[in-house]
């Protein structure tokens, strides 16, 4: 049996959206919990959220990624969805056409923080760092982003 160590930056993410009022968090480990992508769709549909976060740190699991993204916006399609990790900063116009609705460039930490208020408060994200977004089917951003 092999060790798996917390999701730490899963928590402090986390952590960050907690900060909002009225906010509740889930967090879906994939790998930990040893769970399939339609097991994770199940699970994240079954949560009823406005947002939704996945990290991508390689590029073979953007495909993965892009499958619970997309299931994700066929049975809930007002959810936004968000994709941070080092795929998404690095393809963050890829990232958008697959089915995400926001690229997270570089640290996510008081990024997703304002993503979440930007969602609580009616989804304008044009105000926030680090960020490349779909808005009317067009992709645009702000690439300004803080290396804490």
């Amino acid at each position: 049996m092999g060790f798996l160590p917390a999701p730490l930056g899963l928590l402090a993410l986390s952590g960050e959206l907690q900060r909002i009022e009225g906010s509740s968090v889930k967090i879906i480990d994939m790998e930990g919990e040893n769970v399939t992508l339609d097991e994770t769709v199940k699970e994240t549909i079954e949560f009823h959220p406005d947002l939704v976060g996945i990290t991508l740190h390689a590029a073979p699991v953007h495909n993965n990624a892009g499958y619970i993204a997309r299931k994700i916006k066929e049975m809930k399609p007002d959810t936004v969805l968000v994709a941070g990790g080092h795929h998404a900063t690095f393809l963050p116009k890829e990232i958008l056409r697959n089915g995400f609705d926001i690229s997270v460039l570089g640290e996510g930490g008081e990024t997703i923080y304002e993503i979440g208020n930007a969602v609580k408060d009616g989804g304008d994200f044009s105000r926030i760092n680090g960020v490349v977004y779909k808005k009317e089917e067009e992709m645009e951003g702000n690439n300004q982003t803080f290396y804490g």
